[in-house]
């Protein structure tokens, strides 16, 4: 199933919500290109600038702003801490990363430009998870058309940080978590819950709160009959390379060598995935521990599990 059959121009298929759809993503990307602001809506917006600009320019994982030559505490932010004289930013590295070579083409903006079309990945992605779950492409273009004019989702695609870019992550690992658990091909299978996995572990270099997805990306393989321990198993050993190299670069910035604990508050991250974490996991497993299973209805409208 691909997005061009998805959408191509039948009767039953394209229409006014289509045409609304594509309207809607033309304008994101007009407004991001000719309407972006060209300075700091929020101090997180300010952040990312920095971010941005002091890697593009020599690679550097830390910011600068002159505190290394004046150092006050007037000079550091709230998402800043100050490490061996440096200021390092709480935020994880992937969307810098990302954003750079946007940001040496076209400056402040193209931090603008990456959450665009990240957005307009999201809303592909919408489509193709309702279309393979539901087996309805109205329905899927419904769910597309909710997420744009029915969320908050297109407000933070207008922004400088990267709500959206995590989100392009959250709904690739779903998708591909859909899709291994559709796949009749064992081995494809667990290649695809594999690549759910590599995309949630790497989209938490973006946004910590990306690894919140993995509890969706095992429930279904959880309580499909019969479970999937397989695709379980790959879906965790996968995102194990994104957590490592963001735990290295949490080394290389501030020295704790962890993906969790940022560069600052470093504590308050700990303790929040110290007990959040594992109740969000009691919650999705302490069923399937109990030996409860959905009703066959559930999960035959839900997965379409073969």
């Amino acid at each position: 199933m691909t997005l061009a059959s998805l959408l191509k121009p039948e009767p039953q298929r394209f229409g006014p919500k289509s045409a609304v759809l594509f309207l809607s993503l033309a304008l994101t990307l007009v407004v991001s290109f000719l309407f972006a602001p060209g300075g700091h809506l929020s101090v997180d917006e300010g952040v990312y600038h920095m971010m941005a600009r002091s890697f593009s320019a020599g690679g550097d994982l830390h910011v600068w702003n002159g505190y290394e030559e004046f150092p006050s505490p007037e000079l550091v932010l709230p998402a800043l801490r100050v490490h061996e004289g440096q200021l390092i930013p709480s935020y994880p590295y992937l969307s810098t990363l990302l954003s750079a070579p946007l940001y040496l083409l076209v400056g402040y903006k193209g931090l603008y430009i990456l959450n665009a079309f990240a957005f307009l990945g999201v809303v592909c992605l919408t489509l193709l998870i309702g279309r393979t779950l539901f087996r309805d492409a109205d329905l899927a273009l419904n769910a597309a058309l909710i997420l744009i004019l029915g969320t908050f989702a297109w407000e933070y695609s207008q922004a400088a940080w990267p709500h959206a870019l995590s989100m392009l992550f959250v709904a690739g690992a779903l998708y591909a978590a859909v899709t291994a658990l559709q796949t009749a091909d064992p081995r494809k299978s667990v290649a695809l819950a594999a690549t759910a996995g590599l995309v949630a572990g790497f989209g938490t270099g973006v946004r910590l709160d990306v690894i919140f997805v993995l509890p969706a990306l095992l429930l279904p393989f959880a309580f499909v009959d019969p479970w999937r321990p397989r695709l379980i198993l790959a879906t965790c050993i996968a995102a194990v390379p994104g957590l490592g190299v963001l735990a290295a670069t949490n080394y290389v910035k501030c020295g704790i060598a962890s993906p969790f604990p940022t560069a600052c508050r470093a504590r308050a991250t700990r303790r929040f995935f110290c007990r959040t974490f594992p109740l969000c996991f009691w919650a999705a497993w302490s069923p399937r521990l109990f030996g409860l299973r959905p009703a066959p209805r559930f999960g035959q409208r839900c997965f379409w599990w073969p």
